[in-house]
């Protein structure tokens, strides 16, 4: 991974879910590949691009949509909601 950022706040981020979730490491391989993209992407599209709130929403929400589906072709919708709700818990854990 060459997003130093996203490399290290992917890793943080999926093994607090892989704990709370007890996934097995292909789970975990897989979970943390997916979050690296997902912010690597964020964080490229947005970042110093003179993006109006309304655009970066747009960035973010597209590729929400992107790795959902991703998330979701390796696990149950069950599964996902909690993922997102673990990531959710954390990013706001990181942010305080």
């Amino acid at each position: 991974p060459n997003n130093k950022w996203a490399n290290e706040r992917s890793k943080v981020i999926s093994r607090y879910i892989v704990l709370e979730m007890q996934m097995n490491k292909n789970q975990a391989k897989f979970l943390q590949e997916t979050l690296y993209d997902k912010y690597a992407i964020n964080r490229e599209l947005t970042s110093s691009k003179d993006l109006s709130k309304d655009e970066i929403e747009a960035v973010y929400k597209e590729t929400f949509s992107m790795i959902s589906q991703r998330l979701l072709s390796k696990f149950t919708k069950k599964q996902f909601e909690r993922i997102s709700e673990l990531e959710r818990e954390k990013m706001n854990q990181l942010r305080n």
